[in-house]
């Protein structure tokens, strides 16, 4: 018997039906191909910006990342360790996922659908039903640099330029919420790093974002990414902002997943903050294609929704109650 495989969006498919030395391999192990087990829970398969890695949505925004090698997932940003012994598998371009690992990705589905219904008997709610209450939030949203700062410059595009209209799209989607979106600069100004951080800390904002370009030597660099504070609980908050808002960017565009990264440079404005704290990078002005797509006004609308679908995803875990616990003290 042959097997046909045919690849889109950086995903396997099955086409075909397989040797029988692979299906005895596959049923020995309890490894199911993850394109397969996409279809069955009703997931998107999306590649990030790592060979093995894969982001895998649902059409309610709800996420998991999986990784070749290791022992645990990422649902939501949080990370769940795999029950049994096996790994996830790479096979040619596609990934085997452990039959414990399939049942979890079920049981997290379920248990968060669960929580946005009371019960069976009762109309089917959407997972939009009950989104998470946003109102009182206060959220900074600095655009990076500005002024006599361009940032990256390529192609004659200013970075300082792109960051400044993908924020203020950001602060009128959140005001439409409720939110208290708070501008570091709304016009072609350089406000001082302290000067940022210090706005955010003295309007005791609860979360502070603030949004980059990213440039690189290598021209085919491209993707979305962020960096966050390390230090504490704070510091695992500020991981989870970062995982929810990257993941919200991506699957609003489609572009690659960079991850979230700890901090190891010491970046004032999140070392100077006093709450959960990111720094994004939305895209690579380096990269020709990417640079036309950062400046085109639908697309930075999407950023913009990402990055509000990211709020939306990390207040649902966390509240508005537990988040100002963290903050209520400053750090060291």
């Amino acid at each position: 018997m042959s097997c046909r495989f045919v690849t889109g969006f950086g995903v396997l498919l099955l086409l075909g039906a397989c040797t029988h030395t692979k299906d005895a391999a596959i049923r020995t192990t309890g490894s199911r191909p993850l394109s397969e087990v996409a279809r069955s829970l009703g997931l998107t398969v999306r590649p990030t910006g790592f060979a093995e890695d894969r982001l895998l949505v649902h059409r309610d925004g709800r996420s998991f990342y999986v990784m070749a090698g290791k022992h645990y997932y990422r649902f939501m940003g949080d990370r769940k360790q795999l029950p049994g012994a096996e790994v996830i598998q790479v096979t040619r371009s596609d990934l085997l996922l452990p039959s414990e690992l399939v049942a979890a990705l079920r049981r997290d589905l379920d248990g968060s659908r669960s929580q946005s219904a009371e019960s069976s008997t009762q109309p089917a709610q959407t997972a939009d039903a009950k989104p998470p209450r946003l109102g009182g939030l206060t959220v900074v949203i600095d655009a990076g640099h500005g002024g006599t700062d361009p940032g990256a410059i390529y192609g004659g595009i200013h970075e300082k330029a792109v960051v400044l209209a993908v924020a203020l799209a950001t602060i009128r989607k959140l005001k439409a919420l409720g939110v208290q979106a708070i501008p570091t600069r709304t016009s072609d100004t350089r406000p001082s790093l302290d000067a940022r951080a210090s706005l955010a800390n003295r309007r005791k904002a609860d979360l502070f974002i603030s949004i980059h370009a990213d440039s690189a030597s290598r021209r085919s660099a491209s993707g979305v990414g962020a960096f966050f504070r390390a230090d504490g609980a704070r510091g695992r908050q500020s991981r989870k902002l970062a995982v929810a808002v990257v993941d919200g960017i991506v699957t609003r565009t489609d572009a690659s997943n960079r991850r979230a990264r700890a901090d190891s440079r010491g970046l004032r404005v999140l070392r100077k903050t006093h709450m959960p704290a990111i720094l994004l990078e939305i895209g690579f002005l380096t990269n020709a294609a990417e640079r036309r797509r950062l400046v085109d006004a639908r697309y930075q609308e999407r950023v913009a929704q990402g990055i509000v679908d990211g709020i939306k995803g990390y207040m649902s875990r966390t509240g508005t109650a537990a988040l100002r616990r963290v903050g209520a003290t400053p750090p060291r």
